[in-house]
Order: structure tokens, then C-alpha cells, then sequence
């Protein structure tokens, strides 16, 4: 009996589908983000708080979240940086999402955090 053979058949089988999948996902990650209605809806609400005169209020942090994440993925640092001054404190400490935008943009850019 060859009992060894089947475990090897078996284990080449899943490095197949292991290799398979790495390719698949190398794909879906060079295939360009497509916003959802919601998010092109509050990506033009995050535009007007790039404003100076736009105040922020604690239900503006899915919308700084959005705009947070689409101005990360453009390398748009300045956009989250800038916001981040006028942030309410409570957005800021309330929310690791946001923190760890801001803190990521300024590590890229060279200053300090929060």
C-alpha cells in the first residue's frame, strides 16, 4: 500500500488552488475601486468640508471616514491632514478609523500624530 501517494496528490492539489487564488487576488487588486451610489453621495458631502467655512459635527464621521479612505487611496495626504485640524476632538479620540487615517497621513508626510 502507498499511502504516501494520496497525501502527495493531495497536497499538490491545494498548492494548486493556493497558487490559484494568490493570482486571483494579485488580479482583484489591480482592478480600480468603483464607488457605490452612497459613497460618490458622501464624497461630494466630504468636499464641501474641505472648506474653511464648513463646520464638522459629530454626524459628519462616516462621511470623514469615506473621505478619508478615497483620499488614502489617492495619496491625497494634504486633504487628510488639512481636515484633521478643524476635526471636533470627539471625532478624532471617537473613532479608530479616522485616527488611523490621520496617523498614517502624517507618518507619510514626516510630522507627528493627533
Amino acid at each position: 500500500m502507498s499511502r504516501s501517494r494520496p497525501d502527495l496528490q493531495n497536497a499538490s492539489e491545494i498548492t494548486a488552488a493556493l497558487l490559484m487564488v494568490s493570482q486571483l487576488r494579485d488580479l482583484f487588486l489591480q482592478l480600480p475601486h468603483l464607488p457605490t451610489p452612497r459613497e460618490r453621495a458622501e464624497l461630494a458631502e466630504f468636499s464641501k468640508y474641505q472648506h474653511p467655512d464648513c463646520s464638522l459635527d459629530d454626524a459628519s464621521r462616516q462621511v470623514v471616514r469615506t473621505g478619508f479612505r478615497e483620499a488614502w487611496r489617492k495619496g491625497d495626504l494634504e486633504a487628510i491632514l488639512n481636515l484633521r485640524q478643524r476635526l471636533p476632538k470627539e471625532i478624532l479620540r471617537g473613532d479608530l478609523e479616522i485616527q488611523a487615517y490621520v496617523e498614517m497621513a502624517s507618518r507619510r508626510a514626516g510630522g507627528s500624530g493627533s
